[in-house]
């Protein structure tokens, strides 16, 4: 079998899609010009692997988190709330993953 068609089915793909976003999370604290390429390539990645991965979470989470990743997107434009917004970003991630594991 395909190792990436592998890696989508088992849904281990939400967990790489998770990891990048987290990275894109941090990312977006730096100011540099190849931080800021790396923090889109990584969401966009991130976000597709866990789109793609079909993960069954409920959908009270997926709203959740697409509100904390709106609000995220938004602070990029200012420094005032940029560091509560990623904070905010990496807890809902890992409240994913924990909720995936079955932890929570």
């Amino acid at each position: 079998m395909n190792p990436i068609v592998y890696h989508c089915a088992s849904g281990q793909a939400f967990f790489t899609g998770v990891t990048l976003v987290l990275l894109a999370t941090l990312l977006s604290l730096r100011e540099s010009s190849l931080a800021r390429r790396g923090m889109v390539f990584s969401l966009v990645i991130g976000g597709l692997a866990m789109a793609v991965s079909s993960t069954p979470l409920p959908w009270w989470f997926y709203g959740v988190a697409m509100l904390v990743t709106l609000f995220w997107l938004a602070t990029l434009f200012t420094q005032r709330w940029r560091k509560a917004a990623a904070e905010a970003m990496v807890g809902s991630g890992c409240w994913g993953c924990c909720w995936k594991c079955r932890i929570i």
